[in-house]
């Protein structure tokens, strides 16, 4: 089968929007796929997974091998979905792209333990997109360097409690207090930038 060759400016928006398939070609590709043949799979790999890099490296600040593997999960979860006869004709970069970005920040919430116990805000993995990170970086901001230092040792960098008193001459037991306080702080403010349900 002949895969119409047409630069991006001649694409329609529906096209756009569904890896430069027509909504026929889309359904006969579907098809010959579910029947063994790839190529649809390579289609939208060959037409989207550098564009759904791009989008989470600049989104979500992510590096270069997080994006990789968030859109990698993405590709083969959407792959399963196709097979599955989940995904239909519409705008299915969107759907890659959102399924990138929830993979992006289980990733992030799980490497980050807690996800700064984000959990206790109620939301589930559906919600953590977009505007829970634009949220998160506002509210980061907003926090004092002090509690974003304490935060960063204890989350990121794995500093345990007792090692990061030492560092500050206080006991572990006030440590673990101003931890606390910076993460509740931190969710105070992430509570005020969140959008309303």
């Amino acid at each position: 089968m002949n895969i119409r060759k047409a630069t991006i400016t001649q694409l329609s928006t529906s096209e756009k929007k569904n890896f430069g398939l027509e909504e026929s070609e889309f359904n006969t590709m579907l098809a010959h796929m579910q029947a063994g043949d790839d190529r649809l799979f390579e289609k939208v790999f060959l037409s989207h997974f550098k564009d759904c890099m791009n989008y989470l490296k600049n989104s979500y600040k992510s590096s270069q091998s997080e994006a990789y593997d968030a859109s990698m999960d993405a590709l083969l979860a959407f792959r399963k979905r196709m097979l599955e006869g989940k995904v239909k004709y519409g705008n299915m970069r969107f759907l890659f792209t959102k399924m990138a970005s929830q993979y992006l920040m289980a990733s992030k919430k799980k490497s980050t333990s807690e996800y700064l116990e984000i959990k206790d805000l109620r939301l589930d993995d559906q919600e953590l997109d977009n505007d829970v990170m634009k949220a998160f970086d506002k509210a980061w901001e907003k926090l004092p360097h002090e509690n974003k230092n304490v935060l960063e040792q204890f989350y990121y960098k794995k500093t345990p409690l007792k090692m990061i008193a030492a560092t500050k001459n206080i006991t572990e037991a006030a440590m673990r207090k101003q931890k606390q306080r910076s993460m509740e702080k931190l969710k105070k403010y992430l509570l005020e930038h969140l959008p309303s349900a």
